[in-house]
């Protein structure tokens, strides 16, 4: 199940720079959700991408509460793969900023997106390392207390 939130989440990612307006289309000075929404050059894959942002986010959560004693596979399946996850969705939206935008204007959407992705590698880098923290202090308790079997599960 993990692999495949991690699957929906990344395809929300890639999907989501396919919805930036051309430069063309935007117009200075104007902020409003009504004008986002106008700029917007394909919103079905907007809501597509959206839609698969918020079902991977909350499915890897899930996970993540049932699974919260098991940090090596926490550290395996969730929290590595969503870092280069959300770091690819980074990448390909500066590619298609410099390279369908020529990198003329960071709109709204173009600024949402890079935060969205930007923040999953940031929030999955985070806990990856708390995670590692968490897993080496566990081994460390067995291993005082002769229960350690190697295994690093």
């Amino acid at each position: 199940m993990a692999q495949v939130f991690l699957w929906i989440l990344l395809a929300g990612f890639l999907i989501l720079p396919s919805s930036f307006p051309n430069i063309q289309t935007i117009v200075k000075g104007s902020g409003t959700l009504t004008k986002v929404l106008h700029d917007v050059r394909n919103a079905p894959a907007l809501v597509i991408a959206f839609t698969c942002c918020v079902i991977g986010t909350i499915g890897l959560c899930v996970l993540w509460w049932r699974w919260s004693h098991k940090y090596a596979w926490l550290l395996s399946t969730i929290f590595i793969p969503g870092m280069f996850s959300g770091l690819s969705g980074v990448i390909s939206t500066f590619v298609g900023i410099y390279g369908a935008q020529e990198g003329v204007h960071y709109g709204v959407t173009t600024i949402a997106t890079v935060a969205a992705t930007g923040g999953c590698s940031v929030i999955c880098g985070f806990l990856a390392a708390i995670h590692v923290i968490l897993k080496r202090r566990e081994n460390a308790r067995h291993r005082l207390e002769g229960s350690y079997d190697g295994d690093d599960s």
